[in-house]
């Protein structure tokens, strides 16, 4: 269970004093604390999401011994960390019920890029709302699902990505070449930003709700001023409406979807909607107060 890589360099190399551990991997930050524990080192943890349990949401965990046993290596993490960084309020708030006088500090994963010019643009020739989805396609996207249960009358869909579903989605875009889905494949990030700004607006879909979960996507599509419509429930649709970054539907609720979807007019998704979205992200989501706030912590 060990990495012998890890157990190699840190017997042989010089550690920093303050070393943050992301987990997960669940693991690999269980070794790393292992090992740096017993020697003069302030152990950061970053948490991005709650695993084990997010593991039992997906579908990928089953509840037995080997999830007794990651429980108490999650426990193990957490209480052996000095500080503890949750991507989310969730996540902050469930290790708090494992190490309650933990110290913690809400880190979201804010991207840094430089924010792209918003310009007056030509309205494209077509009626159909262009929403656009760009990310991984795996089951826990629910991508093909989405291409199977959405209601295309309102809106055309582009899908930019590579995953476990690529496969599967291409192969029913050329079962139904009737329906307004366009898969483009991969781009590299700094291609994918200016090809996004483009469109109408993005969606962002989670098959099911995983507790502690906030895709970073929100994020970075509020930097670039793409309105959202958020599918996957929990604290993403909290910040989304919150921030009034867009729209929100039941996570699962593919009806409610397509009402929401129904509703949509060419004109909702103007410049100065999209400029608001931008301001809101640069005010709101500043990865420089964060790294301020936790350099105040370390």
């Amino acid at each position: 269970m060990l990495s012998f890589s890890f157990v190699w360099f840190f017997m042989w190399h010089k550690i920093p004093k303050t070393v943050i551990v992301n987990s997960p991997p669940l693991l690999v930050a269980f070794t790393s604390l292992l090992f740096l524990n017993s020697k003069k080192h302030k152990l950061i943890l970053n948490v991005s999401d709650l695993w084990p349990s997010a593991g039992i949401d997906l579908g990928a965990i089953k509840k037995g011994l080997a999830f007794k046993i990651l429980l108490k290596i999650e426990a193990y993490n957490y209480k052996k960390s000095h500080l503890l960084l949750g991507q989310s309020e969730e996540i902050i708030t469930h290790i708090k019920t494992i190490v309650p006088n933990a110290k913690t500090l809400l880190y979201r994963n804010f991207p840094s890029f430089q924010a792209p010019l918003i310009k007056n643009t030509t309205p494209s020739e077509s009626k159909k709302i262009r929403v656009v989805y760009a990310g991984l396609l795996g089951v826990a996207q629910g991508v093909l699902k989405l291409c199977k249960e959405i209601d295309f009358n309102p809106i055309e869909l582009h899908i930019y990505g590579t995953g476990a579903e690529e496969d599967e989605i291409n192969n029913f875009i050329s079962k139904n070449p009737h329906l307004p889905i366009t898969f483009h494949g991969s781009l590299k990030r700094e291609a994918l930003h200016q090809v996004l700004i483009d469109f109408d607006v993005t969606i962002i879909p989670l098959l099911h709700r995983i507790y502690g979960s906030v895709p970073s996507k929100i994020f970075e599509y509020a930097r670039l001023g793409l309105p959202i419509i958020y599918f996957g429930g929990g604290e993403g649709e909290a910040i989304i409406k919150c921030n009034h970054l867009g729209w929100t539907a039941e996570a699962g609720n593919y009806n409610a979807l397509n009402e929401l979807l129904n509703e949509f007019k060419k004109e909702d998704f103007h410049v100065e909607f999209k400029r608001k979205i931008q301001s809101v992200s640069l005010k709101e989501f500043d990865p420089m107060l964060q790294l301020k706030n936790l350099s105040e912590l370390i």
